[in-house]
């Protein structure tokens, strides 16, 4: 079967949860003497893996134990995963962690209620024959918690949000039902359990953000070392969306987390990155990224090297741009745009033949930016241009990994952090975000108006009428990006106009 079509795979997928069913038919051997022990660590560990699974289906993002399941599905159908079409690997792969997830659920009803009969939840699953069933949970009455949570998941993934934003909910659900219940009927959830949940909140260690731990493991009473309340407000709206999503749903009858607030901590300040003075740039294109490196994996140590690479490129692009790190991550070679009367780079989600490739903050965020002359004389072009003729399809930025759970600017802001507290330039805050602050700073010292600067910067307009008329012309923004001046000759300190022998 070279080319199955979806209803293949949907059958199999069937079968697939049948064979994964009969496995909850095998005995389940608990010691006697620590058996509620036993059964609320499965049952934890069970609603964990939900979670994760749910992050997945958000994201379309497998890890490599929904890609072994996928494997196992395709068996009967004697195909390999790798050796389908991308539509049909995604297609395959979400059927692999829908079945996964209808076991774990299947289970924890046999720890939980063994004697009441198990009534499937997503409904391909539900019935023998497949028929393009999307993955939705049942929206009658009695909704419970981790069924109303998911399809609120779905919803917000409806609405093209990025991915870090729909990582960070995700996250927040389920750590509001491993607090509450993901069996509980939404509509029983409480007003004090909503309360004590933000609470907690606000109680979160920093460090063990990431980390795997059970939500109430993560929480200490030590001031120092809490979440700020800005990231215990983003949590927190999260819940709040989801409680008003369901209200306005007609899931619940009132809103009971509208009232409750998440207030700043007397004496938090906003924390912002302060931008570079021209004191510090002038000493960071000094350090040896600039002024000569040991070899392209010794950037740090001083030497001969001054290849114009991706790392050395990443900040005088970030600097002429104000581009977030994330966005500059995900250039591809086409799209620098040379050759136009303006040149310039688009931010945006589709490639040339417009497939969805990348993603990007808000809607805002897709724009283009015209190149400062600065950059061509520094040999943008030839570096772009370079690159493409080696791999023309990859990223133009790969020597920076674009992270995990939809964080471009992961690989890019690891290496800044680590750069700027090498050669004394970092202060809290700093890393990638303080170019485009410092990018910013110079243009509203230049008496540059604030809406120019946001159109650059791919911020929403503040007013009706921002909003009226579509993006700033190109040639507009060029003589925006033409009154940038740092107040020394940029060119000269990173080393002088392009030479094809030496960069």
């Amino acid at each position: 079967m070279p080319s199955p079509k979806r209803a293949d795979l949907e059958k199999a997928a069937i079968e697939f949860f049948r064979s994964l069913e009969a496995e909850l038919n095998q005995p389940r051997r608990f010691h006697p003497d620590n058996l509620a022990a036993e059964v609320d660590f499965n049952l934890e560990e069970s609603r964990h893996r939900i979670g994760v699974l749910d992050e997945q289906l958000i994201g379309n993002d497998f890890d490599q134990s929904t890609h072994k399941r996928a494997e196992a599905l395709l068996e009967g159908l004697t195909i390999e995963l790798n050796g389908l079409q991308p539509e049909q690997r995604l297609l395959v792969l979400q059927l692999a962690a829908r079945a996964e997830r209808e076991q774990l659920l299947k289970l924890i009803h046999l720890l939980s209620v063994p004697i009441e009969e198990y009534k499937t939840t997503d409904a391909l699953f539900a019935s023998k024959k497949s028929g393009s069933v999307p993955f939705a949970p049942n929206p009658s009455g009695g909704l419970s918690l981790g069924k109303a949570a998911t399809a609120f998941q779905l919803h917000v993934k409806s609405k093209l949000l990025g991915a870090s934003h729909q990582n960070e909910l995700a996250r927040a659900l389920r750590w509001f039902q491993e607090c509450v219940g993901s069996e509980r009927p939404l509509a029983s959830v409480s007003k004090e359990e909503l309360r004590n949940f933000r609470n907690d909140l606000e109680r979160l260690r920093a460090k063990l953000q990431g980390s795997a731990l059970p939500f109430k493991d993560r929480l200490t009473s030590s001031t120092e070392s809490q979440i700020k309340s800005v990231t215990a407000k983003r949590y927190w709206q999260s819940v709040k969306a989801f409680f008003a999503w369901a209200t306005d749903e007609g899931h619940l009858e009132e809103n009971l987390a509208a009232s409750l607030k998440i207030e700043a901590k007397k004496g938090e300040a906003k924390r912002t990155p302060e931008p570079f003075s021209q004191v510090e740039l002038q000493a960071l294109f000094q350090s040896p990224l600039y002024a000569g490196y040991l070899s392209e994996n010794r950037l740090m140590q001083p030497g001969n090297c001054r290849t114009r690479e991706g790392h050395w490129w990443a900040a005088v692009l970030l600097l002429y741009t104000g581009l977030r790190a994330g966005e500059l991550s995900q250039l591809l070679p086409s799209d620098f745009k040379f050759n136009h009367d303006v040149p310039h780079l688009k931010v945006r989600e589709l490639d040339d033949s417009g497939a969805k490739i990348k993603v990007t903050k808000t809607g805002s965020s897709v724009r283009d930016v015209p190149l400062h002359p600065a950059l061509l004389t520094l040999g943008l072009r030839q570096f772009v241009e370079r690159r493409a003729k080696l791999r023309p399809k990859d990223r133009t930025f790969r020597d920076f990994n674009l992270g995990v759970h939809g964080r471009t600017s992961d690989g890019m802001t690891k290496f800044w952090g680590r750069y700027l507290k090498q050669f004394g330039a970092w202060k809290p805050g700093r890393a990638t975000h303080v170019w485009r602050h410092t990018f910013a700073a110079c243009l509203r010292a230049n008496d540059v108006a604030e809406e120019d600067i946001g159109a650059l910067l791919g911020h929403s307009p503040q007013s009706v009428t921002g909003g009226y008329g579509g993006a700033f012309p190109l040639a507009r923004k060029a003589k925006t990006v033409g009154r940038i001046d740092y107040g020394f000759d940029v060119v000269a300190s990173l080393g002088g106009p392009f030479d094809q022998k030496r960069h």
